[in-house]
């Protein structure tokens, strides 16, 4: 039996599929490159990765909005939920990447967190609470570890992909800062 429907299924009436979103453009895409160079980690080679961190049942949401920014590339295997994998390929043209790596924020998964930590660029911690083993774990590695809320200005809907491509924006230029 078919069903008809007057909307997509995954959408409400009167509410739009959101499209893909830019991470930047012109001269600001150009600032953006220039900044990835200084990513890389110490010791590793390009491309430098960028780790978000949030609550597990959240790592879902937050690659599928990275997927709704065009200048992120999907990986090919999903990949466990709730460990810590390689949520897309952020390429931002002339040879330049940044990996996005998703985090489970829960301790339960802390013994995984040195797989991903080392040779790291930041961690973005984009969780509601403080989470002080991961701030000990990225201490421990000497990685710099930022609040969503910090480089944002405001909390984090890991639901947004503008939101998202904020958060990497701003992150990518923090970072950059840093390392000057």
């Amino acid at each position: 039996m078919s069903r008809e429907f007057d909307h997509p299924p995954s959408t409400l009436p009167g509410e739009e599929l959101p499209g893909p979103v830019a991470i930047a453009v012109g001269s600001e895409l150009a600032n953006l490159r220039g900044h990835v160079g200084r990513l890389v980690a110490p010791g590793f080679e390009p491309p430098p990765r960028l780790v978000v961190a949030v609550e597990p049942e959240k790592m879902g949401a937050l690659a599928s909005s990275l997927l709704l920014i065009e200048e992120i590339r999907p990986v090919l295997k999903a990949g466990c939920p709730r460990a810590p994998r390689l949520l897309g390929v952020l390429w931002l043209g002339e040879a330049c990447a940044v990996e996005i790596v998703g985090v489970p924020a829960d301790e339960a998964f802390s013994p995984t967190w040195p797989l991903v930590l080392g040779g790291s660029s930041i961690v973005i911690d984009a969780c509601a609470s403080e989470n002080g083993a991961l701030r000990a774990a990225c201490e421990a590695v000497e990685l710099t570890q930022m609040s969503a809320e910090r480089l944002l200005g405001e909390h984090l809907d890991v639901t947004s992909p503008p939101q998202i491509a904020q958060l990497m924006r701003a992150a990518i230029a923090s970072v950059a800062q840093i390392a000057e």
